[in-house]
């Protein structure tokens, strides 16, 4: 069986929150976040959220946009420094959008490493056509 592979462009609009989730403030300069896959297979397509430049974060909103029509959201979790710092992964889904949180909860440390700070799973709808590529941006 071909392998199906996904056609679309995820738009990402990221944004730091701070502490607490209560007001929206901006990375420092020379921060920034990528996604990019890192797995699929026939069902499932995965992508990782990363940052550089870090200079210390405790919490993270990320706004991930997504083809609804092709792909479906399964989940997220914490992984490489925020993982390591304690940093847990929570998402929410509507529409075409995921909302994901990763937050400190435990030490009120955070990380300011780089690397990977999740991992988000979907799964490949039906609608997906064996031979159309895919395509991922920050």
């Amino acid at each position: 069986m071909k392998n199906k592979v996904i056609s679309l462009l995820l738009a990402v609009v990221l944004v730091v929150t701070a502490a607490g989730l209560t007001a929206v403030s901006t990375f420092a300069a020379g921060t920034s976040l990528t996604v990019t896959k890192v797995s699929e297979d026939d069902s499932t397509v995965t992508v990782a959220v990363g940052i550089s430049g870090n200079s210390g974060v405790a919490a993270l909103g990320v706004n991930l946009n997504y083809d609804s029509s092709y792909l479906q959201y399964k989940g997220v979790s914490s992984a490489g420094v925020a993982s390591d710092a304690g940093m847990a992964a929570f998402g929410s889904s509507s529409g075409d959008n995921v909302r994901i949180i990763i937050d400190e909860s435990n030490t009120g440390e955070g990380t300011k490493k780089d690397g990977t700070v999740c991992t988000v799973t979907f799964s490949k709808l039906s609608s997906v056509k064996d031979g159309t590529s895919a395509s991922f941006g920050a």
